[in-house]
């Protein structure tokens, strides 16, 4: 099917779950966009069935992800819904394809999805099924590594084509996860939407002593420090540590931005910190806002 895939009322009708007379209602009323051929036939783009899909703006339908397949083969990944999405990654993780894994995100990052949407909307929900399926043994926890790996290798590419390659100074973005902690996901893909959003990008990663990222941090003149916390070896002292990381960054003018699912409400309470966020949607605006500061030019 060419790049237009327009469908018919029938077509849209076996995606729809429902008769096609309620297609042609939904046309003809306005609700779904259309157009006509010569010979006086409904003709609906793929492309506008998804995007209403997608902001719910159909009543009562229940979307038949296999017929959406069948149909959007070679469509831009970006305007399919994020269920289909999230489904084709989950099996391919599953079935050990680390290929289209690679080229799922490639061209979903191709077509204009950005670094937070991937991350918030499609990768984190992905390994939160994988992770349930693995408590509750339906799993191996063998497999959840190997789907971890195989996201690991596509964002490594996607930030080898965000690396600015210009010359032109940017403000130092410096970062890593806490000593102990050697879940690396999540700290990459805040280096990547860092890279996305005009910075230069330090990223020491996993297991990084607190002692050795203030060294950096003054040696740098970092204007950011990010940690992502998805485990805490020792609560109690990570709040010690970072809490004395948070003065000494106070001190050279940088901003010490915290996240991830180890930083519980009553580790928070602890913490002194710039911002403290739930999700890379909100990083980002919070990261947006230093630029205008430190005079950088976004790519």
């Amino acid at each position: 099917m060419p790049l237009t895939h327009h469908l018919s009322p029938v077509q849209v009708a076996e995606i729809l779950r429902v008769h096609q007379s309620t297609v042609k209602r939904w046309v003809d009323d306005g609700t779904i966009p259309a157009s006509k051929t010569p010979g006086g036939h409904r003709k609906i783009a793929l492309a506008d069935l998804l995007r209403l899909v997608r902001e719910r703006k159909l009543p009562s339908v229940s979307v038949d992800l296999s017929v959406v397949e069948r149909y959007s083969s070679g469509l831009d990944l970006a305007a399919q819904p994020l269920d289909t999405l999230r489904s084709n990654l989950r099996d391919a993780m599953s079935a050990n394809y680390p290929t289209r894994v690679h080229q799922l995100l490639l061209r979903c990052f191709q077509a204009g999805m950005t670094i937070e949407q991937m991350g918030d909307d499609l990768i984190q929900p992905v390994m939160e099924e994988i992770g349930k399926a693995w408590v509750s043994g339906q799993t191996d926890v063998a497999q959840e590594h190997l789907g971890t790996s195989y996201l690991h290798a596509a964002l490594i590419d996607l930030r080898n084509r965000l690396l600015p390659i210009d010359g032109i100074p940017r403000p130092v973005a410096l970062g890593a996860c806490p000593e102990g902690d050697f879940y690396s996901l999540g700290n990459l893909l805040v280096e990547l939407l860092l890279l996305q959003n005009g910075w230069q990008v330090i990223n020491i990663g996993p297991n990084t002593p607190a002692a050795s990222l203030a060294h950096m941090m003054e040696r740098q003149q970092a204007k950011l420090v990010w940690l992502t916390c998805s485990y805490l070896q020792d609560p109690e002292r990570f709040v010690n540590e970072c809490n004395q990381l948070h003065h000494k960054a106070t001190e050279l003018g940088t901003q010490l931005f915290l996240g991830g699912q180890a930083l519980t409400t009553e580790v928070r309470r602890k913490l002194h910190y710039h911002w403290i966020g739930e999700s890379l949607s909100q990083f980002s605006l919070a990261a947006k806002r230093l630029l205008p500061l430190s005079g950088a030019n976004p790519q």
